[in-house]
């Protein structure tokens, strides 16, 4: 399942994806009553819902063909008819949702470019901004977009999205709008590096931007002020990159930071007047989404190699459980089985660069002892990288015998501009060559046998 999301107008009426029936749908559930129901039931599946503003409402983009065009759908929370949403915006491709007090901005792209709809108190929706190059709001897909925090800011007054309108896809601007006029209010670009738009302040009025930078190598936090135009890049003291503020206390005065360091993310509470860094009670791994609650309480999603994701919060409690197919209390015997634990690595590259990943070793018990036959898993991208993260197709080869090895090669993000940015114009050889180098060190480490089928 997804981090449960919720409205900043009802944060106890909350959405979810989950594939607890077979299928990936959005679900609802209400903290004050208790109700929980299954909102969607499409063959496709469904991944991208949240509650409306008010959270009188569920929506939903819908994928009729699995092509990942579609359109957006609306229901009532506790049930009733689905009927589309936001009148006068087209089929296309989703580029993100963003709701505030009184407006609705939808990015759609299609065959001649990318739109950004803006729907005021209901009415029907109007183009604001067209453009033939990428905009997008800064939550990607592959997080499973919720109610999103990046676009509009929290009296809806502003909307800031992520466009490739100087000239460059790789390295995305930040451009912000008047979202029922369309013009432009302030924007940000780093030529040569990217920025990312992550969450406005929640404080009605509070025109603080929480962005991510790339000025000093690294990802780093920083503050954009609509305001006073204002940018301030923040200095943590942390190695590693800090992949975003994933959210902000509900004053105002915290941010909350996901660090990641060699493929594994950790949390902490920023003090935005002094600096100051405290950790968040998370286990280190993949954090793939973090939130803070009205009460200052965090949740997350978090997973590690030898472990499925579970939403938790900072105390150690798991905030939301999945349901058995038959709408019924999970039997614990049907959750995944643990795994074998990743062991962290590191190795030399051709280049006499320190390269990172992961292996994971069978069980002796099993398997017998080392050398194993070896699976070297590349990931995909190749702006990704490999983490400490639940992988069920490493475990099934790992449960066959094999040590699986992955690399974060050269290409990979998390490891800073320069080692992500080495592929352009050069794809095809640097990673090839880190892959390789990783294979032949856990050779040389007697870990892997590569003449064992």
């Amino acid at each position: 399942m997804t981090l449960p999301e919720w409205s900043p107008g009802a944060p106890d009426r909350l959405t979810f994806a989950s594939s607890e029936s077979g299928v990936w749908q959005i679900h609802a559930l209400d903290l004050s009553t208790g109700q929980r129901r299954r909102v969607t039931d499409h063959p496709i599946g469904i991944t991208e819902g949240a509650p409306t503003y008010d959270a009188t409402g569920v929506v939903w983009f819908q994928d009729e063909t699995g092509d990942e065009s579609g359109r957006w759908f609306h229901q009532p929370f506790n049930g009733g008819p689905a009927s589309p949403f936001l009148e006068g915006v087209p089929h296309g491709w989703n580029e993100g949702l963003a709701q505030g007090p009184g407006i609705t901005v939808a990015l759609i792209s299609d065959r001649d470019g990318f739109h950004v709809y803006a729907s005021e108190d209901g009415r029907p929706a109007k183009a604001v901004h067209e453009s033939t190059e990428s905009v997008a709001l800064g939550e990607p897909h592959w997080t499973a977009r919720g109610f999103d925090r990046s676009g509009l800011s929290a009296d809806g007054s502003l909307l800031c999205f992520e466009n490739a309108e100087h000239g460059d896809l790789i390295h995305p601007a930040l451009r912000v709008i008047d979202p029922r006029t369309g013009s432009t209010i302030g924007e940000q670009v780093d030529e040569g590096m990217s920025l990312n738009s992550v969450c406005w302040s929640p404080v009605p009025g509070d025109q603080r931007l929480a962005i991510v930078h790339e000025r000093d190598g690294d990802e780093r936090p920083g503050i954009w002020d609509l305001g006073t135009g204002e940018r301030s890049d923040l200095k943590v003291g942390l190695e590693g990159g800090i992949l975003g503020p994933e959210a902000w206390w509900p004053d105002g005065t915290a941010m909350l930071l996901k660090h990641m360091r060699n493929g594994r993310e950790r949390l902490y509470r920023y003090e935005i007047r002094t600096g100051d860094l405290t950790p968040v009670a998370a286990p280190p791994g993949l954090i793939a989404k973090a939130r803070v609650r009205p009460d200052g309480r965090v949740w997350f999603l978090q997973s590690q190699g030898d472990r499925a994701p579970m939403a938790l919060d900072d105390l150690g409690n798991e905030v939301v459980t999945p349901l058995g197919p038959d709408g019924g209390a999970l039997d614990p015997d049907a959750r995944a089985p643990r795994g074998q634990p990743y062991q962290a690595w590191a190795f030399a590259n051709p280049e006499g660069q320190t390269a990172h990943g992961f292996y994971v070793r069978p069980d002796p018990a099993k398997a017998g002892s080392p050398p194993w036959p070896v699976i070297m898993f590349v990931h995909g991208g190749p702006t990704s990288l490999d983490m400490d993260r639940w992988q069920p197709e490493v475990q099934a080869y790992v449960d066959a015998g094999f040590v699986v090895g992955m690399v974060s090669y050269r290409g990979s993000i998390g490891y800073g501009r320069e080692w992500r940015d080495v592929l352009i114009g050069n794809i095809g050889g640097p990673e090839l060559e880190d892959v390789n180098a990783g294979l032949k060190d856990l050779i040389a480490n007697g870990i892997a046998d590569p003449r064992r089928p």
